[in-house]
């Protein structure tokens, strides 16, 4: 398996890196989420990035360490949570096409 490979640490220390740098990143770019005019879909976007950036960071932590415990938690929980707020997204996305006002043909 790939937990007795000697070169193991360098593909584990790159998703440690990837996965800290898509969670800053992700909250950095997030909306805040306390000013009155929110923006749902870019915030569900921003939350789906950090759970990624979560989960590789996870996965890097446990290839790294030798804890299959915690690979199997980073990488179910980070699916579902993946699933989970692309489903809102969808969501989201289907209201706002049905919300917003369509205008009427020009008359010729």
């Amino acid at each position: 398996m790939f937990y007795t490979l000697p070169w193991r640490q360098y593909p584990a220390w790159l998703l440690i890196i990837l996965g800290l740098a898509l969670t800053i990143y992700a909250l950095r770019r997030m909306p805040n989420p306390t000013k009155p005019k929110l923006d749902l879909v870019h915030w569900m976007r921003g939350f789906r990035q950090i759970v990624t950036g979560v989960a590789l960071f996870l996965f890097g932590i446990a290839w790294l360490q030798h804890l299959p415990w915690l690979l199997a938690i980073a990488i179910f929980a980070g699916l579902q949570e993946i699933r989970e707020s692309t489903s809102y997204l969808l969501t989201l996305d289907k209201a706002r096409r049905w919300t917003t006002p369509r205008r009427a043909p020009a008359p010729h």
